[in-house]
């Protein structure tokens, strides 16, 4: 367990999601994003459910309603959407975001990752470095990293986690 009283499984969750994220995205086409799931746990089996919708904000806005109602009944939760953010030289990049916790947990947990998309080139790549919020504060570099590598272990959950140092190796070279 971290400092603020997330538990492990948690990040454990939010990296296989975010993991399943990547894989989802990482083949598309130019000006597709990421169709936002939620991904939940109950007693051991795993849910993934869809948000399409005319508009990203909209599919985003739907996947969270959903969680509030899952999240009661949830042992584990993620939300997995795609945005973008300011780096420190005001340009825009290209962010998956997941959103995680799990039944009774009052803390939230968000996990960022810069990307680059496809763009049906086979271009997709993942930036080194993620970034993790807790509480809605992002952690410093230090504890972030520490968190970030209890991430990384739940990626290596995902059945397609040998594609993600593939994806890294690409990103290394651009950011």
């Amino acid at each position: 367990m971290n400092q603020k009283r997330i538990p492990d499984d948690v990040f454990l969750f939010a990296g296989y999601a975010l993991a399943h994220a990547a894989y989802s995205i990482s083949d598309v086409e130019e000006g597709e994003l990421l169709i936002p799931f939620v991904l939940t746990e109950v007693d051991g089996k795993q849910t993934v459910r869809r948000f399409e919708s005319e508009s990203q904000a909209d599919a985003i806005a739907s996947g969270k309603q959903y969680i509030s109602r899952v999240k009661k009944s949830s042992d584990l939760w993620a939300l997995a959407r795609e945005g973008t953010m300011k780096t420190s030289e005001e340009t825009d990049v290209d962010v998956l975001v997941i959103s995680a916790g799990q039944l009774d947990l009052t803390e939230s947990l968000e996990v960022v990752q810069p990307f680059r998309p496809n763009r049906g080139r086979d271009e997709f790549a993942i930036f080194p470095h993620g970034i993790v919020a807790v509480g809605g504060e992002f952690e410093d570099d230090e504890q972030s990293g520490r968190l970030f590598a209890i991430v990384k272990q739940g990626i290596s959950y995902h059945p397609r986690a040998e594609l993600w140092d593939i994806w890294q190796a690409r990103g290394a070279g651009i950011a």
